[in-house]
């Protein structure tokens, strides 16, 4: 089950940068005549900033993929313990509840 959750976002992030950044790459909407009319730094800012714009989307978008519940499994002799990982530390003590110290 982890395992097809990590393909399926390796796959997403891979559709996204390449499909965002070659729009911009091979030029389809004709962008760089109008960019090129601006000075020479800030086409050259703008050119990179949109090429890697498909990149820094897809990893937003598998980055918000990630977040689930996650939870941890302790066993202690014939005890298991599950807990979500919601700011407990490994400082954590056991009382039949987590808390802070």
């Amino acid at each position: 089950m982890k395992k097809e959750a990590n393909r399926k976002r390796i796959v997403l992030f891979s559709l996204i940068a390449i499909t965002l950044s070659n729009i911009f790459r091979f030029d389809i909407f004709n962008l760089k005549t109008e960019l090129q009319q601006l000075p020479t730094w800030v086409f050259i800012f703008s050119s990179l900033l949109l090429e890697g714009s498909g990149v820094v989307i897809g990893a937003l978008i598998s980055i918000l993929l990630l977040k689930g519940k996650r939870e941890i499994e302790i066993t202690l002799r014939y005890f298991k313990i599950k807990k979500p990982l919601n700011g407990c530390y490994s400082h954590c003590y056991f009382n039949n509840n987590w808390s802070r110290k």
